[in-house]
C-alpha cells in the first residue's frame, strides 16, 4: 500500500547522516527563496548550476551546468495554489503559506479542517478562496476528489488575484498539450 511505501521511505531518509540531509526549513519559518538559493539571473528560483532551455520537439526543460549533489535545493518557489492530499498529516502545515505548524494555530471557524501559522494567514485563506472551499471540507468533496482539488483551487486563486504577471506564469506554464494521448487528455481533464 502507498502508506506502507510511505513509511518505507520514512525510514530510509533516518539512515541517511544527519550533516547531509538538506532542510529548507530549520526553524519552521517559511524562508524567502532569497535566503535558501543564490539568485541565477536567468532563471528565477532556480540554483545557479541550472539553465532552461526548449526545443521544438522536446518543449521546455531543465540542464544542469554544474555538478549537483544529493540533497542539494534545486528549486524554491512560493506556490500559487496547494492542497493537501494526505489529508491525515494535513495538520501539520499552514493551510495558507504551507510554514510547519507550532503550538500556536488558527483553525477555520468554520470547517475546522483547515489550520493556520497566524492570524494574517487565516485571514488571507479566506479573503482569496478558503470561502469558497470551505463547504467542500466539510462534505468530505475535496478528500473524495484528490487531487482535482487542485484544480478547482487554482481557479479560486485565479479569480481573486490582483498579481497579473504571476497569473500569467501560471497560465504559460501548460505546454506540449498537443503531444499527450487522448487518454490522458481525458483523464486529467476530469
Amino acid at each position: 500500500s502507498l502508506l506502507k511505501q510511505i513509511a518505507e521511505i520514512k525510514e530510509e531518509i533516518k539512515k541517511i547522516p544527519l550533516e547531509s540531509r538538506s532542510t529548507v526549513n530549520e526553524s519552521s519559518q517559511v524562508m524567502s527563496p532569497e535566503k535558501l538559493l543564490e539568485f541565477n539571473e536567468k532563471f528565477p528560483f532556480a540554483s545557479p548550476a541550472l539553465t532552461r532551455s526548449s526545443s521544438p520537439t522536446r518543449g521546455r526543460f531543465v540542464i544542469a551546468e554544474k555538478p549537483i549533489k544529493k540533497g542539494d535545493i534545486l528549486f524554491v518557489e512560493k506556490p500559487y495554489a496547494f492542497v493537501p492530499l494526505d489529508h491525515e498529516t494535513s495538520d501539520s502545515i499552514c493551510g495558507n503559506c504551507c510554514a510547519e505548524l507550532s503550538d500556536l494555530i488558527y483553525p477555520c471557524r468554520e470547517c475546522t479542517k483547515m489550520l493556520y501559522c497566524s492570524k494574517k494567514c487565516w485571514k488571507d485563506s479566506w479573503e482569496k478562496y478558503h470561502k469558497w472551499e470551505c463547504a467542500g471540507y466539510n462534505m468530505e468533496i475535496w478528500r473524495q476528489i484528490g487531487i482535482a482539488h487542485l484544480a478547482i483551487k487554482v481557479l479560486l486563486v485565479s479569480v481573486t488575484t490582483d498579481d497579473i504577471l504571476r497569473f500569467r506564469e501560471v497560465q504559460n506554464l501548460v505546454t506540449n498539450i498537443d503531444k499527450q494521448q487522448d487518454e490522458d487528455l481525458i483523464v486529467h481533464s476530469i
